[in-house]
């Protein structure tokens, strides 16, 4: 029970670096594929079930699509809408990291911190 707690807290903790590492960052969490989430840090308007069950549809069509123009496996999906963005992206076969932006970030920067993030969950969950 003590490791579930502590794998918890880490994970959160991961959560927050990221969070915190740039302004326009809005929201993240750690969901599983199956859309359950694990640990996440969303505003209050964005319900923990239905925000990990939108996750797992995105996982799921950016699966299909890339399986069927046959380009490897899925690594990441980004949505760009009028307000800001949402990454998912493969932190391994379990799970994924998702992360809402607004408009006004440096796309380049998130990626590199989303990337960097998903390294980060995936030694801690090893």
């Amino acid at each position: 029970m003590d490791m579930k707690i502590n794998l918890t807290d880490r994970l959160m903790n991961i959560l927050k670096n990221l969070l915190s590492s740039h302004v326009g960052i809005t929201g993240c969490a750690v969901v599983s594929m199956e859309g359950l989430p694990i640990v996440s840090l969303f505003p209050n308007e964005l319900d923990e079930m239905t925000g990990s069950a939108l996750i797992a549809t995105i996982l799921s069509l950016g699966e299909r699509v890339i399986m069927t123009i046959s380009e490897g496996y899925l690594e990441e999906v980004i949505i760009k809408g009028t307000k800001g963005y949402a990454i998912t992206a493969v932190v391994n076969d379990g799970c994924v990291l998702f992360v809402t932006m607004k408009n006004n970030v440096k796309l380049g920067w998130i990626l590199y911190q989303c990337r960097r993030t998903c390294k980060e969950i995936k030694r801690v969950m090893e």
